[in-house]
């Protein structure tokens, strides 16, 4: 970033802010320059320099905000993978109860389906040879799945 940081003297140390973050470089009791934030965990260090301890101490509270921002996002992307794998697993369970509730129609279905070839096949015994055959026709059409083709279905 090509942006002029400004420092203003405060006591013995050298203040800023970046992003919302105090930076403090003030003299070393040993020599040099140390520099720290007003955050917890936040980065600090030591140069022998007064420009370079400010120039790294932007850097390293730059790179050390960029890390948090990526730890939020990351946790955000966790909790919204786990948001999704929920919904998932319930689709996945939805899925299951309507499969098994269409496999239960197909049964009944066929079932139902049989029932009818059987009592028309039944009922053509007690018909005339004409209507015998038409009985028989239709419960053929009705087990080879055609008797709906006539409905338009």
């Amino acid at each position: 970033m090509n942006e002029i940081i400004q420092w203003r003297r405060a006591g013995k140390a050298y203040l800023t802010e970046v992003d919302h973050v105090t930076v403090a470089v003030s003299v070393h009791p040993a020599g040099g320059w140390q520099w720290c934030t007003n955050r917890d965990n936040g980065p600090s260090g030591y140069d022998p320099g007064l420009a370079d301890a400010k120039e790294h101490a932007v850097q390293f509270t730059r790179l050390w905000l960029s890390e948090r921002e990526l730890e939020v996002s990351l946790q955000a992307l966790k909790e919204e993978n786990a948001m999704l794998r929920d919904e998932a697993e319930w689709f996945r369970v939805r899925l299951s109860d309507y499969r098994m509730m269409i496999d239960g129609l197909e049964t009944a279905a066929h079932e139902e389906r049989a029932a009818v070839v059987a009592w028309l096949r039944d009922e053509s015994i007690n018909y005339m040879p004409i209507k015998e055959v038409a009985l028989l026709d239709a419960a053929d059409k009705i087990e080879r799945g055609e008797h709906r083709r006539e409905e338009g279905a």
